[in-house]
């Protein structure tokens, strides 16, 4: 099925800017391009074609900017902003996980040494 609606590589089509975004809808661009790649990873697709996508259509729609410069610094800061939130989460994940472990791994040692004690307790009997 070759259906053009399927098709979610192309870029969506970038109408001429009246005014220059603010703040806001930058990030709500950078979140939904963010949203939009975990969708397709999560679907198997090809991420890094999609965020190929993705760059060429904010360059489309800096370009109908009244200050091209001004719009790209600010979604440069943008996706900063949202990438450092994502590796702080990440790195409390990890850190969770590590935690996790740690105490996993303190259990069997307490399991290990009370069979040893049990063993030495009955050896003695």
């Amino acid at each position: 099925m070759n259906d053009a609606s399927t098709n979610d590589t192309k870029p969506p089509i970038i109408l001429p800017a009246t005014r220059q975004l603010t703040r806001q809808e930058i990030r709500e661009i950078v979140e939904r391009d963010a949203a939009e790649l975990l969708t397709v990873a999560d679907a198997g697709g090809n991420v890094h074609q999609k965020s190929l996508d993705q760059t060429d259509a904010v360059q489309a729609l800096a370009k109908t900017m009244p200050d091209e410069q001004a719009f790209m610094a600010m979604y440069i800061e943008e996706l900063n902003a949202h990438t450092a939130q994502v590796e702080n989460k990440t790195h409390q994940i990890n850190m969770d996980a590590a935690t996790n472990a740690y105490n996993v791994q303190a259990v069997i040692v307490l399991i290990a040494l009370f069979a040893i004690l049990m063993i030495w307790v009955s050896v003695l009997s």
